[in-house]
């Protein structure tokens, strides 16, 4: 599977990029949550590098805000994080009928053992740990949106 190459980042102003076959796609968009700057900017150069568009939030109130005005395909938040940390944000968005689908990593310093509940366990994508690896942040994100696609797919035809 590839994930993305250096063609992929050839961007046209209708939100689509051009492929490695000549194929039109539509570029995804990332939503980085995170109260340091330095980290966001870190995941915004590497995830733009790959072709992804980036949103950017300090905390998850920003992010909630974020998230109502711009087209986003996947969260990737800190956990501890001021006003609303990444596991508040995730309860906020697995309960709202418009982000619920939206796919959310959450990536911590800490153990992921520190995530209080099972059930906010099943409600997340997927955890990875700092400092980043990012063969495994690109591929979680690839994953998530890829997952994100499938569902809606599935759901548009039960619906038919």
């Amino acid at each position: 599977m590839i994930l993305h190459d250096s063609y992929t980042k050839q961007q046209d102003v209708s939100g689509e990029a051009w492929g490695t076959q000549g194929e039109r796609r539509e570029v995804k968009c990332v939503l980085i949550v995170d109260d340091e700057p330095d980290h966001r900017l870190v995941l915004r150069t590497m995830l733009e590098g790959c072709g992804y568009d980036c949103e950017e939030a300090q905390d998850g109130m920003e992010a909630l805000d974020v998230l109502g005005k711009a087209d986003v395909h996947v969260v990737l938040t800190d956990l501890q994080m001021p006003r609303m940390n990444g596991v508040q944000l995730v309860k906020h968005v697995a309960s709202h009928a418009t982000f619920k689908s939206i796919p959310v990593i959450l990536v911590t310093s800490q153990t992921p053992d520190l995530i209080p509940s099972f059930d906010e366990r099943k409600k997340i994508f997927t955890i990875l740990s700092k400092p980043y690896e990012w063969p495994r942040v690109l591929t979680a994100v690839a994953k998530a949106i890829e997952g994100a696609a499938r569902t809606s797919r599935e759901i548009s035809l039960a619906v038919s």
